[in-house]
């Protein structure tokens, strides 16, 4: 990330990437405009489609930006309306089953510039969580580069270079991480099947 510096399932072809949109399949009540927690952050007046995620979380954003940056939301979106389409404000609602700070840590990438890894050019840790859930819903999302800069970042300090591994104190100007997170690198390593995270991951547990 340079200087950085949603519901009918969509059947792409691909088993990994159908398996990611399933669980939008199911029937949802249709909510109101007060249901709605909005919010602060990333919820523009002037956007053209609600992303509402777990516990009724809503981000109203812009669906030609997310369809430009994330290959799965483009080819929901070039499926064609059901006639009922769920509408709030005008705006058609998409219900994710995602954690709502996870999938805001992303839109906050992708609609305001956010930048997680340099303050000023300067290379800043990034706290685990965040960087996590970058990894994590960029990778379900088809959100190549930021998908591309966040692993590159975790591989930073779960590396399998003996002796970056070495360097404790160089590894942590990348990552704020702590023990009790190499579970979840674990399972990063699982779902994007990148298996050079584990040996560092299983060292740490």
């Amino acid at each position: 990330m340079s200087d950085e510096r949603p519901c009918k399932r969509l059947r792409t072809g691909n088993a990994s990437e159908d398996s990611n949109t399933s669980a939008l399949a199911s029937p949802i009540p249709p909510l109101t405009s007060a249901e709605l927690k909005r919010d602060e952050e990333v919820w523009f007046p002037s956007g053209n489609i609600i992303l509402v995620a777990s516990d009724q979380v809503a981000f109203r954003v812009y669906q030609g930006i997310l369809s430009r940056r994330s290959e799965v939301f483009r080819g929901l979106f070039e499926l064609p309306p059901p006639p009922d389409t769920e509408k709030i404000d005008g705006c058609p609602v998409v219900h994710l089953p995602d954690d709502p700070l996870d999938l805001k840590y992303l839109l906050l990438v992708i609609f305001c510039r956010k930048n997680y890894f340099y303050r000023q050019d300067v290379v800043i840790p990034t706290a685990f969580p965040i960087l996590s859930a970058l990894i994590r819903m960029s990778h379900k999302y088809g959100v190549q580069d930021i998908y591309d800069t966040a692993l590159s970042r975790l591989k930073k300090f779960y590396t399998s270079d003996f002796e970056t591994w070495c360097d404790v104190e160089g590894r942590k100007h990348y990552v704020q991480t702590s023990p009790a997170d190499a579970l979840a690198v674990i399972e990063i390593a699982h779902i994007t099947d990148n298996p050079s995270l584990m040996p560092s991951a299983y060292l740490i547990c």
